[in-house]
């Protein structure tokens, strides 16, 4: 396993599937609003007395107001290490507290996603594959499953063919396992996903050669491929990629 330095942070936002259909409206409206204001403040036309909504205003759902909770906190997240911005991330999620509506579950899986892509990329024929789809949880069920605020789809990558980059198959790889981040534990697999769709049992193990490469699935063989392991915190991690 070769490791070395990797930097890699990318942002995503969306209104999460846990809001209601009003209140994506009203995020939507909130933040038009502001882009308004602060366009008005950039160009010295803001007019006195303007009324903007705020999370008091009545009628503001209480998912709007986690989601707004979330954004908030996300800005202060600027830790020196990937380790640390993982660590702010778990702690603004919960300062949140309870979600049972799963207002904010995609966007904090989501942050912490593109903390842990740079954590671990394979390289083939010269080309760094990142993740298409990271898992967290803190128990994995089913050998390989881990649901954590998002449910694990790994059977289902392969649907999103066009939007993630699929690593060789039959190629040699090597793994990339950054130092920034600790990672134990780590166990690779390989599966179908009709069959995982039908258990998720059926996944093969994969052992990394001597020099520490990883032989691919061939086409036909399998066309998913996994990593599984532990950060320093002891919560499993999923990275999953598709093979073409």
């Amino acid at each position: 396993m070769e490791t070395r330095d990797r930097t890699e942070v990318n942002g995503i936002g969306s209104i999460p599937p846990g809001c209601s259909v009003g209140a994506g409206q009203a995020i939507a409206k909130f933040a038009a609003v502001l882009l308004m204001c602060g366009a008005c403040i950039a160009c010295g036309e803001r007019r006195a007395g303007a009324d903007l909504p705020t999370l008091e205003s009545p009628g503001v759902n209480p998912c709007l107001q986690r989601v707004a909770s979330w954004q908030a906190l996300q800005g202060t997240i600027n830790g020196n290490t990937v380790t640390a911005r993982v660590a702010q991330i778990r702690a603004a999620a919960q300062q949140i507290g309870a979600d049972p509506e799963a207002c904010t579950a995609d966007l904090i899986d989501s942050a912490l996603a593109d903390e842990l892509r740079s954590v671990l990329v394979l390289q083939s024929d010269g080309r760094d594959f990142p993740a298409a789809v990271i898992y967290s949880c803190t128990q994995l069920s089913s050998v390989t499953q881990c649901s954590g605020r998002t449910a694990d789809d790994t059977a289902h990558v392969g649907e999103a063919l066009e939007e993630v980059g699929a690593v060789p198959a039959g190629g040699q790889a090597r793994a990339l396992l950054s130092n920034d981040y600790p990672v134990s534990s780590l166990q690779w697999y390989r599966g179908m996903a009709d069959a995982l769709l039908v258990d998720a049992s059926t996944a093969t193990a994969l052992a990394p050669q001597a020099d520490g490469s990883l032989q691919l699935p061939k086409a036909g063989e399998s066309n998913l491929l996994f990593a599984i392991g532990r950060g320093p915190a002891g919560e499993f991690h999923k990275w999953v990629w598709l093979v073409r």
